[in-house]
């Protein structure tokens, strides 16, 4: 009964994981903010293959795969300093990743308060 609620189908599966990316690039984000004035400092992010792994997994619908991940971070490769001192943060990077980290968050948390809403529903009988 619970497989058309949808707690243990894919997209709850794709949507926990995808809480946990948006969780550590907010932590890479304010580390990387916290550390504008810091001489040499590299900017930090979630190490890009393993966005494009949970990408292709997502895309896949290869579940196991997707539950099984775990993210990390790495020092940008491609970031190029911005100030005399060496330090790779740029502020309006920083603000702009940021934004887009808030609407992900915003997005998977509605999709995650709606399947627990659609579990309360069916326990209780009473929609809400």
């Amino acid at each position: 009964m619970i497989e058309g609620i949808g707690l243990d189908g894919g997209n709850y599966v794709a949507a926990k994981k995808m809480m946990d990316l948006i969780d550590l690039n907010h932590r890479a984000n304010t580390t990387n903010i916290a550390h504008l004035e810091t001489p040499k400092f590299q900017r930090v992010q979630v190490k890009e293959g393993e966005k494009t792994d949970f990408a292709r997994y997502l895309e896949n619908n290869e579940l196991s795969k997707l539950q099984s991940m775990e993210f990390s971070l790495e020092h940008d490769p491609n970031a190029k300093a911005v100030r005399p001192d060496g330090n790779t943060v740029d502020l309006e990077k920083e603000v702009m990743t940021m934004t887009t980290n808030a609407l992900d968050h915003d997005l998977v948390s509605r999709y995650l308060t709606d399947s627990l809403l659609r579990v309360k529903t069916a326990i209780t009988g009473k929609n809400i």
